[in-house]
């Protein structure tokens, strides 16, 4: 019966399959990388989108074929050079026959071997069908990018748009690149009239040598130029393009293929040391790098001010209920509230977290609602989020700031809000794609830190970069995110005038929540509630406080606090972002209400009736639409009630809240996803997402209508 099997012919193609595959596993883990970032998470599936919404000779579509060819090419050329110098080749340095290893080739019994020499039998037709799979496999190593670029394309966009011909165009050029590569040594002898190569150089055993094998396969000129000149471009071309100011016309997927491009050729390089070396060298390399470098090479400290004497700031700020108390003087001393039905609303706003998603929709709805209701601005005393959320809340807010310098802002005009759209819609995704891929993982390879190859920094320079485009830049060419959080609070000579940003993040080491504030957070109010500059007596500046508010696992690092002690810095703990600890930022909303109510019982109001407001922007599914049961990934159904759990218990806190208090008026404008609508969870938005967004935010909207009308009731 084993013998059987043995020579079952699909049998032996599996084994040969597994057997050749398990001699470059890093170009199957590149391989399934690739298909994960393009066909399998939302953000790479909106990629696919705004490919398929160009046309075919748009730079964007040109450059990404180009780079899908060279990814293709790559992937052949290091499986042909690693399938060939590896295997047995460790072991057995030349094969002979029988005879030839004797000492004495005409014995008859008790022969001896030669020194150095062994006898093994060789399954000639396994042997056979590894040689073949050899030389076949490359080739279908290489169709995997257009593969994977069909299957993603295919997934979001379908076959039957007007655009067709663009992917049918693609999956040509890869048919013919792929038919090249299976005559390219018939071609290039035909060329040169020499003698076709025979299936000889195929033979794994033999060929241990990289240099002869180059030399075998025809490979010399591409090895001494092509390889070493995409290597160089891929990282060339990633870093220019990260460093492009953020636009609407987004290129992370060009960093990805670039990345892949240039790891598989790293790969090569791995396993060329590895069989050199007769040692495991990426192992070493891993061992290295997790025992001994990460303990000391954490390079995603918190950015800082370069001025350290600003750090005075942090001991200026007033207490949250004095703060409030003078902001409600203030208000009220220079007429600024407007009231309705005796009634002055004031008004909280919490934006969920959800990455470019949040913060769209964040400042989507803001925008529909200051178009209508201008007046709400000026009674406003805060605003709160979480990871996007927060980003969409400060670059909305910080806006108006900016523009308030040039005379009051036009709140009901849509023009002003044109440049607003662009930032906050812009494709902040390629230059924290980068970061991840080449420095900050390079990062890990080195025993000490270097600030500049910290990812998340890239995502705070894409921050500034977009803000920087549309608004003011002084003559120390930095923006209002460059500048001290603190500064539209306590550098103006009229803080009041504005709402204050509550950066909401969550304290790693104590599973505490952490606030960025303009004022100092009491534990009256906010129970549990870590002050961050308070805490570590270190100023930020505003992009930092968006950053470390939307530190989501992978794409942005946990941010390492120091602490200032007797003018030294010492670490004092990590941030992630802040929808860990409680996504929609309600409680932080909630708790700023209690201060405010607290503080409105003791206060002389002038007979004027305070009503706190507060407006939740969130995002979820059609609660009407029933969800598709878990398939194959039932075992994961814990796993997965947990997240959603996560993310949906503070609805429920939420609306007990609203009824043990009747006086907490909380209205919600919710981004409902309806069957087929991707919008991504990422920092990238492709067109089709930010017209859903925009068609939801729309006041015309039946979704938009219940909590507009609502709202309604407290505006003029």
């Amino acid at each position: 019966m084993k013998n059987i099997f043995r020579k079952f012919r699909p049998l032996l193609w599996i084994r040969g399959s597994f057997f050749i595959l398990g001699k470059i596993p890093f170009l199957l883990i590149l391989i399934l990388v690739g298909a994960f970032a393009f066909g399998v998470n939302d953000q790479g599936m909106d990629l696919m989108i705004a490919f398929g919404k160009l046309d075919l000779f748009h730079p964007y579509v040109l450059s990404f074929t180009g780079l899908l060819i060279v990814w293709s090419g790559v992937i052949w050329y290091v499986s042909r050079i690693a399938l060939t110098t590896s295997t047995l080749g460790r072991i057995v340095q030349k094969r002979a026959g029988l005879r030839d290893s004797l000492q004495n080739p005409d014995c008859s019994k008790d022969c001896m071997l030669k020194e150095d020499h062994i006898v093994v039998t060789v399954d000639s037709k396994y042997e056979r069908t590894t040689e073949l799979l050899a030389k076949v496999m490359p080739r279908v190593l290489a169709a995997t990018p257009y593969l994977i670029f069909a299957w993603a394309y295919w997934g979001v966009n379908g076959f039957t748009d007007g655009r067709v011909i663009k992917i049918l165009i693609v999956l040509l050029i890869g048919a013919v690149h792929i038919i090249y590569l299976c005559y390219r040594t018939d071609i290039i002898a035909k060329s040169k009239r020499i003698a076709t190569p025979g299936d000889a150089r195929f033979a794994l055993p033999e060929k241990t040598d990289v240099r002869i094998v180059v030399r075998a396969q025809h490979l010399t000129n591409t090895t001494r130029f092509l390889i070493p000149a995409v290597f160089i471009g891929a990282f060339l071309y990633a870093w220019l393009t990260a460093k492009s100011v953020p636009s609407l016309d987004g290129k992370p997927g060009l960093v990805i293929l670039c990345g892949l491009i240039f790891y598989t050729v790293v790969s090569l390089f791995i396993m060329y040391i590895s069989n050199w070396l007769k040692f495991p060298f990426f192992t070493f390399l891993l061992v290295l790098a997790l025992v001994f470098f990460l303990p000391h090479n954490n390079n995603h400290a918190l950015a800082k001010l370069k001025d350290s004497s600003l750090d005075s700031q942090i001991d200026q700020r007033l207490p949250d209920s004095l703060y409030f108390k003078e902001w409600l003087n203030y208000k009220l001393d220079n007429h600024l509230l407007f009231e309705k039905d005796s009634v002055i609303p004031v008004f909280l706003v919490a934006a969920e977290g959800g990455g470019i998603r949040a913060c769209y929709w964040t400042s989507q709805v803001l925008k529909k609602i200051h178009l209508a209701h201008p007046e709400i601005y000026n009674n406003t005393f805060a605003v709160t989020g979480a990871s996007g959320g927060t980003v969409g809340l400060s670059f909305f807010y910080n806006y108006i700031f900016e523009k308030s310098k040039q005379g009051a802002p036009a709140l009901n005009s849509p023009e002003f809000y044109a440049p607003l759209d662009t930032i906050t819609a812009s494709d902040f995704l390629t230059g924290v794609t980068y970061g991840f891929l080449f420095p900050d993982l390079m990062q890990r390879l080195l025993p000490w830190p270097i600030r500049s190859f910290d990812r998340a920094a890239f995502l705070n320079k894409s921050f500034s970069l977009a803000f920087a485009r549309h608004t003011y830049v002084n003559e120390e060419r930095s923006t209002l995110l460059d500048q001290s959080i603190l500064t539209p609070w306590l550098k103006d000579g009229q803080p009041y005038r504005r709402p204050v940003i509550l950066f909401n993040s969550l304290y790693v080491e104590e599973g505490q929540k952490a606030i960025f504030a303009p004022y100092k957070i009491s534990k009256d109010y906010y129970e549990d509630a870590l002050d961050v500059l308070d805490a570590t007596k270190m100023l930020v500046p505003m992009k930092e406080g968006m950053v470390s508010s939307a530190r989501f696992p992978a794409i942005t690092p946990p941010g390492l606090m120091m602490q200032r002690v007797n003018g030294k810095e010492e670490k004092f703990g990590h941030l992630v972002d802040g929808g860990y600890f409680e996504n929609t930022a309600v409680q932080t909303a909630q708790q700023t209400v209690m201060m405010m109510k607290s503080m409105l019982r003791r206060m002389d109001t002038r007979s004027k009736k305070i009503v706190p407001v507060i407006i939740s922007l969130s995002y979820g599914s059609d609660t009407s639409i029933h969800k598709t049961p878990m398939g194959a990934g039932y075992e994961a159904a814990p796993l997965q009630g947990g997240i959603n759990t996560l993310f949906r218990w503070i609805n429920g806190a939420r609306a007990m809240s609203v009824k043990l208090d009747p006086d907490l008026n909380s209205i919600n404008f919710k981004l409902t996803r309806f069957e087929g609508d991707r919008i991504p969870l990422g920092w990238y938005l492709s067109e089709p997402a930010r017209k859903l967004i925009e068609k939801y935010a729309d006041t015309g909207h039946y979704k938009f209508k219940k909590p507009y009308g609502q709202l309604s009731r407290y505006l003029k």
